[in-house]
């Protein structure tokens, strides 16, 4: 009877370590058109103690009133170093120029008037909304070693990133390349 119940054991565990061979992790397999991708960081720092931007990468959608008719798509504003020089861009446009502290100044700003720290650590998309209600993301990294990142469904008429579309609008129109003042409305 003994021998029988081992004999039962073994082919029990032999079955579940089989049945674990076509499993995958959740995060390999996209969820279905509303389903939520939530990868929260619930420890993340709400409070940012630098001031001092070492680079930014932002990628947002905004569509309201204050954007031209054709403007409305994904924008990508990174501020990274190209070259050995700190250097900030658009994606889609290509537009580049060294970074300053000028905006890098600004952007912090951006940031702390819009209490975006408290935003630190969130991943929670949902998926097969509309583009503008794709993900958007911010992360900046700081001479500190400390990070804000955040990673949602955008809000195409969040303040936030059109104070900070504004910001590189303005400041690349300072530098010669007035391209994307032009898409702003007044």
């Amino acid at each position: 009877m003994k021998r029988i119940k081992a004999i039962i054991l073994v082919v029990l565990c032999m079955l579940s370590i089989f049945s674990l061979w076509g499993c995958k992790k959740n995060n390999e397999n996209p969820p279905v058109s509303g389903g939520v991708i939530d990868k929260t960081d619930y420890n993340a720092p709400k409070v940012i103690q630098s001031k001092d931007i070492k680079d930014f990468s932002v990628t947002f959608y905004p569509q309201d009133s204050w954007l031209s008719e054709g403007a409305h798509r994904a924008y990508t504003f990174e501020i990274k170093e190209i070259g050995g020089k700190l250097t900030a861009t658009e994606a889609e446009s290509k537009i580049s120029f060294p970074a300053d502290e000028k905006l890098l100044a600004a952007l912090q700003t951006v940031i702390d008037e819009h209490s975006l720290a408290d935003k630190n650590g969130i991943y929670r998309v949902t998926a097969g909304l509309p583009p503008e209600f794709q993900e958007c993301s911010l992360e900046v990294n700081y001479e500190s070693g400390e990070s804000l990142k955040f990673t949602e469904n955008n809000d195409p008429r969040a303040e936030w990133s059109r104070a900070v579309f504004t910001v590189f609008a303005d400041w690349f129109a300072e530098k010669g390349d007035n391209s994307l003042a032009t898409e702003i409305q007044d």
